[in-house]
């Protein structure tokens, strides 16, 4: 979406459910950092093999529920800076403890309401109707800031349905949206798509 903006005289974005995103910071590398990871490629592997998620996990601890407003907004900054998935890892308890898991997801609506300029296009922004990270994380850069630009238009598909796909453009209950390219960007099925053509069985011959 940040790239087809910056090409497309328009773009409009069709959202049917809005996910959490976390910042990449990708960026050029420093020589010096890339001699130093590659010189610990073994110990890094063996740190990701016993970890809870295959990544290396900068985890801390705490829960979040002891700690202050003040301490966890700091730790969950450094994390937004840091980028990628390390705020997944700002406390232990935020896969398994659903209050600390919204303490998570209320810091991550608030930086998309900082972000967005228009109020109302950030709350349709916001994830409300699931947990964060209970659904895969999508990463970013420059995702929500798109949404301030001039040629781009958030189409909110809870409140208005697509109806039906014309020689022209989308149609939506609200109306008729003009297109040239549709681009059907679905996602995919990163797990339960492989394990599914496995075709296990358990006991009795059940799926």
């Amino acid at each position: 979406i940040p790239v087809v903006a910056e090409q497309a005289a328009h773009l409009t974005v069709f959202q049917r459910t809005p996910n959490f995103s976390l910042p990449q910071r990708n960026g050029p590398l420093d020589p010096k950092d890339q001699r130093d990871w590659k010189a610990q490629y073994k110990k890094l592997r063996r740190e990701a093999e016993k970890s809870r998620t295959g990544m290396i996990e900068d985890l801390n601890e705490m829960s979040a529920l002891d700690a202050t407003a003040e301490e966890l907004e700091h730790e969950c900054e450094q994390r937004w800076a840091n980028g990628g998935f390390s705020l997944l890892f700002a406390y232990e308890d935020i896969l398994t403890n659903e209050q600390a898991n919204k303490l998570i997801a209320d810091f991550l609506r608030n930086k998309i309401r900082a972000t967005v300029n228009d109020p109302d296009v950030a709350e349709l922004l916001c994830p409300k109707n699931h947990a964060f990270a209970t659904k895969r994380p999508c990463q970013d850069t420059h995702y929500y800031e798109t949404y301030n630009r001039d040629n781009v238009t958030l189409v909110d598909l809870q409140q208005e349905p697509i109806e039906e796909i014309t020689r022209t453009g989308v149609l939506t209950a609200a109306g008729d949206h003009p297109i040239d390219i549709l681009v059907l960007a679905t996602g995919f099925d990163a797990i339960t798509g492989s394990m599914l053509r496995l075709d296990p069985k358990g006991r009795g011959g059940i799926s």
